[in-house]
């Protein structure tokens, strides 16, 4: 009687043991040295993926592309998760947890505030002195389009005469010589 109690035992703690592992390692095909196993066993863990059912057991077929609806599935999954842990994490935050991130987050929302103010006063600065620069090219445009004053030209200097007598003689006196 004994030896039945033992065996019965020793089979229900195998099978209970055993249990875990196989739901780790639902999907078969992904060996525990596979470099996506701790991914693969993560989504399969949480229910975001679970692999194809074939011949009572479920693969992942990590080869095989992912369509459209896989993903949305996936996707769905996945958020679904992140909505219950976050409502979780909102139901156990306390204010003492809370307190110094809104505080935070103020401040930053201060400095960001200060920031802006200042790149508010340089853009209107800017489009001020935009505007200066642009009335000042219009009346110059204005004055060039209207003015009836033929542009004088003014004579050279004598030194820009000589010289250039100077050059014209050189290349004479060089052409003459060859």
């Amino acid at each position: 009687m004994k030896r039945k109690v033992l065996s019965c035992l020793l089979i229900l703690s195998i099978l209970f043991f055993s249990l875990p592992l196989q739901a780790d390692t639902a999907c078969g095909d992904v060996s525990s040295n596979h470099w996506a196993y701790e991914a693969v066993s993560e989504l399969v863990k949480r229910g975001i993926m679970k692999g194809y059912l074939e011949k009572g057991r479920y693969l992942y077929k990590g080869d095989k592309p992912l369509t459209r609806y896989e993903f949305a599935v996936a996707l769905e999954k996945l958020i679904r998760n992140l909505e219950e842990e976050m409502i979780v994490l909102v139901e156990q935050a306390k204010p003492q947890d809370v307190n110094p991130v809104l505080k935070a987050f103020k401040e930053s929302i201060e400095r960001n505030e200060e920031a802006l103010t200042g790149l508010r006063t340089k853009v209107v600065t800017l489009e001020a002195s935009l505007e200066k620069t642009m009335n000042k090219a219009s009346q110059l445009e204005d004055r060039i389009i209207t003015s009836e004053e033929p542009i004088q030209q003014k004579p050279l200097p004598n030194w820009v005469t000589i010289g250039t007598a100077v050059v014209a003689v050189t290349a004479l006196v060089i052409a003459v010589s060859k």
